[in-house]
């Protein structure tokens, strides 16, 4: 029986979590979605739309791994 890909990325970021450099890298991804928030304060009309997507994948994607919780593990 074969599980569904759900299941699999989420078994994936668990086994991912346990890695100090995974809690780095989404480090990293904090900060560019928080250059993001910069270029917005920044962009005209024509590129907010381009932004806000990039803005909006970093955040599903911290949302995903449960950045708080990531990082309160990796803290000590």
């Amino acid at each position: 029986m074969q599980t569904s890909p759900a299941t699999n990325i989420q078994e994936d970021l668990d086994t991912l979590s346990q890695y100090e450099a995974f809690a780095r890298f989404m480090g990293f991804v904090l900060t560019m979605r928080e250059e993001c928030i910069e270029e917005l304060h920044l962009a005209n009309s024509d590129n907010m739309q381009q932004i806000s997507g990039r803005l909006l994948s970093y955040d599903q994607i911290l949302h995903m791994v449960d950045y708080d919780s990531l990082i309160e593990k990796h803290r000590n």
